[in-house]
């Protein structure tokens, strides 16, 4: 199996604390992929959260933002247990997808 994240928007405050462009929110989803026989499973979790207050003395200008930093603020803020669960309810629901299979007619 593969995973993903993907971040697919940052929300920002214009202003706070001298600060511009200042994420508050972001939006990201974790996918997770199987291929058997030769046919893709795929399942994700899609969600939104809420940044801490930013900090003058640790702030990186939107422009250098990168993947990795915000997906460290996302995967943190989360925590391992979550990312752990979420992670095995996704791989359940593709387990329970490759049980099943629709066949055409033998006719």
């Amino acid at each position: 199996m593969t995973t993903n994240w993907t971040i697919s928007k940052l929300e920002c405050k214009i202003l706070e604390n001298n600060l511009s462009n200042v994420v508050y929110r972001v939006h990201w989803r974790y996918t997770k992929t199987m291929v058997i026989n030769n046919k893709t499973y795929s399942m994700s979790n899609y969600d939104v959260i809420n940044t801490p207050n930013a900090d003058p003395a640790d702030f990186t200008p939107y422009e250098s933002l990168t993947k990795e930093q915000v997906l460290s603020w996302v995967q943190s803020i989360l925590g391992q247990a979550y990312i752990t669960t979420m992670d095995a309810r996704l791989e359940e629901a593709i387990v329970s997808q490759t049980e099943r299979v629709a066949l055409d007619p033998p006719f």
